[in-house]
Formats: C-alpha cells, sequence, structure tokens
C-alpha cells in the first residue's frame, strides 16, 4: 500500500509509478495533483485500489487502465477528467466501486457497465454526460449505489431499474428525463435510502409504493410534474428531507393535507418543502406536531386555506418558514413569537387579518419578513425594531394604520428593502429615517 492521502503534494504524477509492480493500493486523493494520468498506471496487474479523488487531475481515462485487472475500486471524483468513460473499463470484471463524479466527461453511459457484475457503487454526478439510461444496469444484482445527477441524461427511466432490489442510493436529479415512475419502486426496492429525481420532467401518479421502502431518509421529487394525492408517511420513521415542491400535487380538496399527520412520527425530520401544487383544504392542527428537528418548511403558492395552527410555535428549531401565495386567513399566531431561529417568515400574499403580533420582536434572527398583500390591521409594532438582522421588511398592502415607529429606522441591518405603501399609515416621518439612507435602502 502507498498512502499519500492529504499531504498537500502537487505536481504531475511520476510515470515511474508503473514501476510499483507490487502495489496493491495506491491512495493519492486530497492533494493538488494535476496534468494527465500517466499511461505506466496500466503496468500495475497487482492494484486492486486505485484512489485519486479531490485532485486536479486533467485528461482521458487511459485505455490501458485495463491491465489494471485487478481493480476493485476505482475513485477520480472531483477532478478535470475529460474525454468519455472509456471502454477499457469493461474489462475490468473485478470493479466494485466506480467514482468518477465531478469532473467534464460527456458521451453517454456505457451500456457495458451492466456486464460487471461486482459493480456495488456508480457515480457519475456532475459530468456532462447525455444520452440514455442503458437497460442492460438492470442487470446489476448487487448495486446498492447510483448517482448520475446533475447531467443532460434523457429519456425514461428503464423498467430493468426496478430489479435493482438492493439499491440504497438512487439519483437521476437535474436530468431531461420523462415518462412516469414505476409504480412498484418501493416495493421493488425495499432498501431506499436516498431517492431523488428532482428537476427533470416526469409526469404520472406520485410513485404510492414509495411508503415500502421504510429506511428512507430523503425524498427529492421536486421540479417535475407529479398528479395525484400523497399516501400516508407512518412507515418512512426514518425520514429527513421531503421535497414534493413544484409539481401539480393535489387537487384543491379539503383533508388532502392530512397526509401531514402521518409524518408526526418521523422524529429526524429536517426539511419539509411543499410549495408551488394544487394542496386546498386546512392545515392540520397536526402539523404543530410535527419533529422539533425541522428547519425548513414551505407550503408557499398552494390554495391551503384558514388560520395558521396556533401551535407552530412549537417547531423551535424551524429556520425558514415559507406560506405566502395561498387562501390562508385568521390572524397570525403570536407563538411565531418563540421561534427564536427564524431567520425567513414569508406570509404574503393571504387574507391574513388582525394585528401584527408584538412578539415578532423577539425574532432576533429573523432576515426577512414578508407580511405584504394581506389585510392587517392596527398599528405596527415598535417591538419589530428589536429585530436588528432584518435585511428585508415588506408590510406593503395592508391596512395598517398609525405611525411608522422610530425604531424601524433604528434597525442597522435594514438596507436591502422596506415597503409600507398602500397602507393607512399617518404621522410625520421621524428623523431617524436618515439612518435608511445611510444603510443604501
Amino acid at each position: 500500500m502507498l498512502n499519500l492521502e492529504a499531504l498537500k503534494l502537487m505536481g504531475p504524477i511520476s510515470p515511474f509509478i508503473g514501476n510499483l509492480s507490487f502495489l496493491r493500493v495506491l491512495d493519492l486523493k486530497n492533494n493538488s495533483f494535476f496534468h494527465e494520468l500517466p499511461q505506466e498506471i496500466g503496468r500495475l496487474h497487482r492494484l486492486e485500489a486505485l484512489a485519486l479523488s479531490d485532485n486536479l487531475i486533467g485528461g482521458e481515462i487511459p485505455s490501458n487502465i485495463s491491465g489494471c485487472s485487478k481493480l476493485t475500486d476505482l475513485y477520480i471524483s472531483n477532478n478535470l477528467i475529460v474525454g468519455e468513460i472509456p471502454a477499457a473499463l469493461g474489462r475490468l470484471s473485478n470493479l466494485k466501486n466506480l467514482f468518477l463524479g465531478n469532473n467534464t466527461l460527456r458521451g453517454s453511459i456505457p451500456p457495458f457497465l451492466g456486464n460487471l457484475s461486482s459493480l456495488e457503487a456508480i457515480a457519475l454526478a456532475r459530468n456532462r454526460l447525455s444520452g440514455i439510461i442503458p437497460e442492460a444496469l438492470g442487470k446489476l444484482k448487487n448495486l446498492t449505489f447510483f448517482s448520475v445527477g446533475l447531467n443532460q441524461v434523457s429519456g425514461m427511466v428503464p423498467s430493468s431499474l426496478s430489479n435493482l432490489s438492493n439499491i440504497r442510493t438512487l439519483d437521476v436529479g437535474s436530468n431531461k428525463l420523462h415518462g412516469s415512475l414505476p409504480s412498484q419502486l418501493g416495493v421493488n426496492m425495499p432498501y431506499l435510502e436516498f431517492f431523488t429525481v428532482f428537476l427533470n420532467q416526469f409526469s404520472g401518479s406520485f410513485p404510492l409504493s414509495i411508503t415500502n421502502a421504510s429506511n428512507l431518509m430523503v425524498l427529492q421529487v421536486g421540479v417535475n410534474k407529479f398528479t395525484g394525492i400523497m399516501p400516508s408517511f407512518g412507515r418512512l420513521q426514518n425520514l429527513q428531507v421531503v421535497d414534493i415542491s413544484n409539481n401539480l400535487l393535489g387537487g384543491h380538496r379539503a383533508n388532502e393535507l392530512n397526509f401531514l399527520c402521518s409524518l408526526t412520527n418521523t422524529t429526524s425530520l429536517k426539511s419539509l418543502d411543499m410549495g408551488i401544487n394544487r394542496f386546498g383544504g386546512m392545515l392540520p392542527q397536526c402539523v404543530s406536531n410535527l419533529s422539533i428537528a425541522i428547519k425548513f418548511l414551505a407550503m408557499e403558492e398552494n390554495n391551503i386555506v384558514g388560520p395558521l395552527p396556533r401551535g407552530f410555535g412549537n417547531l423551535i428549531n424551524v429556520e425558514q418558514l415559507w406560506a405566502g401565495g395561498n387562501g390562508l386567513s385568521g390572524s397570525i399566531p403570536s407563538s411565531i413569537g418563540g421561534l427564536q431561529k427564524l431567520h425567513i417568515f414569508s406570509l404574503d400574499f393571504n387574507s391574513v387579518s388582525g394585528a401584527i403580533p408584538t412578539s415578532l420582536g423577539n425574532l432576533t434572527m429573523l432576515i426577512k419578513l414578508y407580511l405584504n398583500d394581506n389585510n392587517l390591521q392596527g398599528q405596527i409594532p415598535p417591538s419589530l425594531g428589536k429585530c436588528q438582522n432584518l435585511i428585508e421588511l415588506d408590510l406593503y398592502n395592508n391596512n395598517l394604520s398609525g405611525s411608522i415607529p422610530s425604531q424601524i429606522f433604528e434597525i442597522s441591518s435594514l438596507s436591502i428593502l422596506l415597503k409600507l405603501s398602500s397602507n393607512r399609515l399617518t404621522g410625520m416621518l421621524p428623523s431617524e429615517v436618515g439612518n435608511l439612507l445611510e444603510n443604501g435602502v
């Protein structure tokens, strides 16, 4: 073994490396090696693991790498590799782990990968690959990790991928894929932990069978054209991230948000994004019982009506709360003021009424507050002046009255947006308004 990991080494890899015929493991990752890989690599006939990730290596993968016939692990991620995935890799019959992500590879995903029956992981994300996902990959019974996200892959997901019964990570996000997903996806892939098809052109019904993958931690299907209702997530108690945003889910019907109640047992849930869909009805009170670990909660641009649940204050670790562009009514719960870690609170373009709670002044970490285009009444609470990290405050187009508190103009961070017009505000502008001119508002 030759392990020179993270030693701040730089320069080209010497061609004399080919003389180390005894090598079984060559680990040069996390350095600053550059130039092309020397052809002499192919002379390392005993080599089992080649780890070159996190360098500045360019050029193409040498074709004579097939000389490393015992190779089981090939790690060249996070480099500057160009060209296509060489056919020579198809002769590495012992290969288990193929990591080529975050390079500049082009061309298609070669079907010959499906013949490497020992493969357990294929990582090709963040390249410039195009073409389709080969049907032959469905033959890889040992595959647990498949990632081709952030490429330009097109076509449909081949039905043969349903045969990957041992898969844990399936990432085809940010491509040009279309069509529907296999209806029995979760049944055929029961061990799924990470599933992302984010930012494609998928359509059809949301795959309800995904709820059978009881180990699922990350579910990202946002920015597609999925339709239908959401299932109960009661079996998925390990969920940490749920992104179903920017689809056509829901149908503006009552009670279709009840699936949220099935998420109350997912104690590790950190992010829930259901924004920009067709969900209707009222928010169930159970939303207040979501995991206290949740940091991101988005439901904007749906057709949600009724009041915000009073128990929102239970979500003590939430940092971003997006609820704009709905039909929400009632008053802003004063319990929102207990969300001490809140950075962004968006409730714009609703029908919320009543006074702005003075408790919002407790949100000292708040950066952006959007309450515009509602029916809020009463005075602007001077307590907002305690939000000394605010850079944007939008109270436009409400029914607010009274004078503008001088404390608003003493928020030294308020440098991007202050919008108070289209209200019923009266009185003189306080002299402190000059502070905002200094801030560039």
